[in-house]
């Protein structure tokens, strides 16, 4: 039913919300921020993997726009030299084992200041830091537009079509990083994600899989 599907824009947020309950700073009209309202007929089980697709839809726009330089770091945000361009915050509604919706929040970085960055607690940079100038209403339909279209496909055909597709946008693939666990911390190399989406890491005990639900992924010793 396409009157389940609606999006809401906002110029800023007074309570803007990351993952883990973090703080999303949103300065009035210079960023993008926005939430989609999408249903899934299959309960929560259809979903594993959508931050990710969501997050390939956003890097899709940017390499149509010409923005140089996107990766993509499990499992929700958007990247450009390491530093946050983006985030990405799922919400479920409804029945978790049947028809439920879904609430996909994007914040994408078009132009951070000083200002901004102090109120930041990890580094962050946008895409006119980045050395290009799209219009915001631009950048904005390149993005719904690849996100729509992706979404359908996910909707039908899940994350597994995906997967190859978001290893090669990887940021981290191949390169040391820090699994932060509840009670414990992992060290080893990237390694991808497999079909579901969970995040594949070769450690001293070999290949483990961790999905988006228990653990944040830390590069250098900070997010």
């Amino acid at each position: 039913n396409v009157d389940q599907r609606k999006i809401c824009f906002a110029e800023m947020q007074t309570a803007g919300r990351g993952r883990r309950g973090r703080t999303w700073v949103s300065p009035f009209a210079r960023n993008l921020y926005f939430s989609l309202l999408w249903p899934f007929s299959q309960g929560i089980a259809a979903i594993q993997g959508l931050s990710l697709a969501v997050g390939l839809a956003v890097h899709r726009a940017m390499a149509k726009m010409g923005v140089q330089g996107v990766g993509l770091k499990w499992p929700n945000d958007i990247l450009a030299g390491d530093k946050k361009l983006g985030g990405i915050l799922i919400e479920i509604t409804g029945d978790v084992t049947d028809a439920c919706q879904v609430v996909i929040g994007v914040g994408l970085n078009l132009d951070i200041r000083a200002q901004d960055l102090a109120l930041i607690d990890q580094q962050a940079i946008g895409v006119k830091q980045l050395g290009v100038e799209i219009n915001r209403n631009e950048i904005t339909a390149s993005i719904v537009s690849e996100l729509v279209q992706l979404l359908k496909e996910f909707s039908n055909d899940g994350f597994a079509p995906l997967q190859a597709e978001w290893n090669g946008a990887d940021a981290f693939r191949g390169r040391e990083v820090k699994l932060i666990l509840p009670s414990s911390e992992i060290k080893g190399i990237c390694a991808g994600v497999n079909e579901k989406g969970e995040l594949a890491l070769e450690t001293s005990d070999g290949l483990q899989m961790f999905n988006a639900g228990e653990v944040s992924l830390r590069l250098g010793g900070s997010e």
